[in-house]
């Protein structure tokens, strides 16, 4: 097999595959093969402006409708978007060469970039500021294999260990919990602080998050050996200090003393429970 070398095309091989020039993990799509869903996104749903299906994955300005089928663990999943546009926002801390990038992809959507036009897989731009976020937007038709990349040629799609592609998304958006339930998770511990009902509840991320993120949830109970299980009512703040993320959460009903152990909980009664923090662009 003959090879050809290039300063900016990498390896050529002569059955038309290459090798990009960068070395290591140098596609700046995160969840590009669409095999994480912390979320839970149901086929077919219809997601509001600005919000998530797979991760990384969000609705454009108009909303968006996808649907798939997730196959084995780790093996890229083709979408096929329906309705509206769908884009992820690159962090641009991830594009720090600025200059040329190139989008490639398979399916039969088109693509833009920072609002630009939308064109067929490759898509090559020029004058990407470097640290700046960038915006990638699939319109409608299907799609897979998603991968950005400094310089002017597309290389075949790179593949990531599924617990690295898991990190970095979780960079992104913490999920604790179910969509289905019927079983509970405890998975943050603190102490009370008594009569304001405000609970000091701590528990470990995985990987630092891109921010101090915000803190949704449903369905979400804490319990105490004081007064029990209670229904989370609000979350009163969130902090993120070496490794671990704080919450103060108010719970309904019976207030336990202050000092008491208190947990949060998925709650086991049936139905979605999670709580989820996002940090997300």
């Amino acid at each position: 097999m003959s090879v050809t070398i290039s300063g900016s095309a990498g390896l050529s091989f002569n059955d038309g595959s290459q090798l990009a020039g960068q070395l290591g993990i140098f596609n700046r799509v995160i969840d590009g093969g669409f095999i994480i869903n912390q979320r839970g996104y149901v086929t077919n749903t219809a997601l509001s402006a600005g919000a998530y299906g797979h991760d990384r994955w969000k609705a454009g300005a108009s909303g968006c409708t996808y649907t798939f089928t997730q196959g084995s663990l780790g093996v890229n999943t083709t979408i096929t978007i329906t309705a509206n546009s769908l884009q992820q926002v690159i962090e641009g801390c991830n594009m720090p060469e600025g200059g040329t990038y190139t989008l490639s992809w398979s399916g039969t959507a088109q693509a833009r970039i920072n609002g630009g036009s939308y064109s067929a897989s490759p898509l090559t731009t020029t004058g990407i500021t470097a640290g700046a976020n960038c915006t990638i937007e699939f319109n409608t038709g299907t799609v897979s294999a998603v991968q950005m990349e400094s310089g002017s040629y597309p290389s075949t799609f790179a593949f990531r260990p599924y617990g690295t592609e898991l990190a970095l998304c979780q960079r992104y958006a913490l999920y604790y919990g179910t969509n289905t339930g019927g079983y509970t998770m405890t998975f943050g511990m603190g102490f009370s602080n008594g009569g304001n009902q405000a609970w000091r509840i701590v528990f470990p991320n995985p990987v630092p998050m891109r921010a101090t993120p915000t803190a949704t949830f449903t369905n979400i109970q804490t319990w105490n050996s004081n007064g029990g299980a209670q229904t989370l009512s609000s979350v009163n703040a969130v902090y993120q200090l070496n490794g671990f993320v704080g919450v103060d959460v108010n719970a309904g009903g019976t207030v336990a003393t202050g000092g008491y152990p208190v947990a949060l909980q998925t709650n086991g009664s049936g139905g979605a429970s999670y709580f989820l923090l996002s940090s997300e662009l």
